[in-house]
């Protein structure tokens, strides 16, 4: 009776630490079909931006400062907390290569964001910025900026929210 049930623990033990290993290996394979912007953003930014549970729009509107005439600054104003599915729509978007228009040559020296988009991980952040006509997106962290051109997909999307 021993032998039967050690027997029985043994195979239930063997059969989850195979479905773990599943699990793992499905992970991997889905952070793998993005492999420009993960290589663009490095692994931790790209674990922030996979795993995001909440994201927050912000409005950049140029401000004068007060007591100048000609001095500005930007100012962010609450837009809104976006809804689950649309979080997942957007990070759907956001870890696709094809969201990105890669080989684009245009260098401008400007980037003036109109819109901050705060994606919050489990113990992290990172900012999105995008221009006007949304056609530049700013990955922005405590490392730098990194600045990428965004494909009519992308852009037609963030266009709508």
């Amino acid at each position: 009776m021993r032998i039967l049930l050690l027997s029985f623990i043994g195979i239930v033990f063997m059969f989850s630490c195979n479905s773990q290993q599943k699990k793992e290996t499905i992970k991997k394979e889905t952070l793998k079909k993005s492999n420009k912007i993960e290589v663009f953003l490095k692994e931790k930014n790209f674990k922030i931006l996979n795993n995001s549970n909440q994201i927050i729009e912000y409005i950049i509107q140029n401000t004068l400062i007060e007591g100048t005439v000609d001095e500005y600054s930007n100012k962010l104003f609450l837009k809104d907390t976006l809804e689950q599915a649309t979080v997942q729509k957007l990070v759907s978007y956001l870890i696709l290569d094809s969201s990105y228009s890669w080989d684009d040559n245009r260098k401008e020296a400007t980037f003036t964001p109109s819109r901050q988009f705060l994606i919050k991980g489990e113990s992290s952040r990172l900012t999105l910025l995008v221009n006007k006509d949304a056609t530049k997106l700013g990955f922005i962290n405590l490392e730098g900026q990194k600045i990428v051109m965004l494909s009519e997909a992308l852009t037609n999307y963030l266009n709508s929210l």
